[in-house]
């Protein structure tokens, strides 16, 4: 690589010279490949926008219902719909769309809409071509907090090999591809499990913060809950890091008391925002806030417990959710267990004794955390378990550097990497 930088002309050669850099490429060249690949087939609800005869784009039904409440917000808080419980993410189309317009129409006039072919929806799309710019940048700036969060998780030095490589394997998710040029909130599935691993990691160092911190931490959960409903993970992720925390380090932690002090201030803070918002929406403007009741999530175990036929409905859903989980994990669940195998083989006793650090133990209970909201939400879509990749993704690379197996984990995730744009390039994206 060095000597391929050495003959590029050097204007060309001086960003690639600063190797801090190269997990920026790595994660910038996978998105730009996701322009080139298939995106889901045009239906009655979903339609495909080419551009450049090359390029695809998608709208589909949330898309335009996203852009009707975030061009009226007075819908957004008098009307009953799938995006009331999500008021953060409809406001940053309102202010952050409209603030791009000065800049998203001259590009939409100049260099997309002359070579735009498309089934339907032009008229819409060209009208909130603003609005899909805030909402694709947005999501290009999710995938990029993920690889540096997940880097910085792994204690991978950003200038080693295999931290490029972790890079370009969590921005070349299936999920990335299905959602990333197109705006809707499944990428902040991506966000759940990376911030439960490190709302885990920051629970164990509470006695450490201060009350302000704790209470920003607090209520950088109950943004996210108006966000994303599933950011709700982040809260008990940061009471078992708490509670592990003082179990492993008794002696230098606070007291049990301190700690249950502290984490009851996280836990107001992290629910003002949300109850507020009930309070506003139910009491205000009387009309309902969230749409899980009616599509069964999350309330199929009461009504199952009040009916008298849980262990039989547990059952039943837990088949569908291990039929999910393995169908959508399938060949990336093989790619994972026999890179984590080759690593045990030749790390022999001290890759079983990584396994009971710190770190591992965050991965371990944001999947958990992941999973088990998944399990119980009573919806298997692909969207939410797919992320847990990530936490496997950076589990590979911090077993791999801290086994001083660089080449080999860089080797492995790239596998992984080449695997995920392959399968990309051959078949069409899950969104």
């Amino acid at each position: 690589m060095n000597a391929l930088i050495q003959k590029m002309p050097n204007w060309i050669a001086k960003p690639f010279a600063d190797r801090s850099r190269w997990w920026i490429f790595a994660v910038f060249f996978v998105l730009v490949f996701f322009l080139f690949t298939h995106q889901r087939q045009d239906s009655t609800c979903t339609h495909n926008i080419t551009v450049y005869n090359a390029i695809e784009l998608q709208l589909n039904c949330d898309t335009n219902s996203i852009n009707n409440y975030a061009h009226d917000p007075v819908k957004l808080v008098t009307e009953f719909h799938n995006w009331k419980g999500r008021p953060v993410y409809l406001a940053y189309g309102l202010i952050v769309g409209h603030a791009l317009m000065p800049v998203a129409q001259p590009v939409w006039r100049l260099l997309i809409k002359p070579w735009v072919k498309m089934k339907a929806y032009f008229n819409n799309f060209s009208r909130n071509f603003h609005i899909h710019l805030g909402y694709v940048l947005l999501n290009i700036l999710v995938v990029f907090f993920c690889a540096r969060s997940g880097l910085r998780l792994s204690k991978v030095p950003i200038t080693n090999v295999s931290a490029i490589a972790l890079a370009a394997a969590i921005a070349s998710l299936d999920l990335v591809q299905g959602g990333v040029f197109m705006f809707h909130t499944n990428l902040f599935n991506m966000v759940a499990a990376v911030g439960a691993a490190i709302y885990v990691s920051m629970g164990m160092s509470a006695h450490f913060q201060t009350s302000r911190q704790v209470s920003l931490l607090g209520g950088l959960v109950g943004m996210g809950i108006l966000t994303y409903p599933s950011i709700v993970i982040l809260a008990p992720a940061y009471l078992v890091g708490n509670v592990y925390g003082r179990l492993r380090w008794p002696t230098t932690s606070a007291s049990w008391g301190t700690l249950a002090s502290r984490y009851a201030l996280f836990a107001l803070s992290a629910a003002v925002l949300p109850l507020l918002w009930y309070v506003l929406i139910s009491q205000v403007f009387e009309t309902q806030v969230y749409l899980t009741a009616k599509y069964g999530q999350f309330v199929w175990i009461l009504e199952a417990f009040n009916n008298g036929d849980l262990l039989n409905s547990l059952s039943i859903h837990l088949g569908s959710f291990l039929g999910a989980l393995m169908s959508t994990l399938d060949t990336e669940g093989c790619l994972v267990a026999g890179a984590l195998l080759g690593l045990a083989a030749m790390g022999g006793k001290k890759f079983w004794a990584l396994l009971t650090t710190p770190l591992v133990f965050c991965l371990f209970i944001a999947a958990l955390g992941v999973l088990s909201f998944n399990f119980f939400q009573g919806f298997y879509a692909p969207r939410l378990h797919i992320s847990v990749l990530i936490l496997a993704y950076i589990l590979i690379a911090h077993m791999a550097y801290a086994l001083r197996l660089h080449k080999t984990g860089a080797l492995l995730l790239s596998a992984i990497v080449a695997y995920q744009l392959m399968d990309a390039a051959l078949h069409t994206a899950s969104s």
